[in-house]
């Protein structure tokens, strides 16, 4: 668990980074890098054995 979420928490300083530098991402980066984060909370209920809806 705690490897995926640094590895997610890295590429989101990253987007943001590039972000507020004004260099901008293109919207794909950002649905995927949503997709990793959807994923990683999927991770994590599982971890705690709680069901998905």
């Amino acid at each position: 668990m705690a490897g995926p979420a640094r590895e997610l928490a890295g590429l989101v300083i990253d987007v943001h980074t590039k972000i507020a530098g004004a260099e901008g991402v293109e919207q794909s980066v950002v649905e995927a890098v949503d997709r990793r984060r959807l994923a990683v909370i999927e991770l994590f209920k599982a971890d705690l054995g709680i069901e998905k809806r």
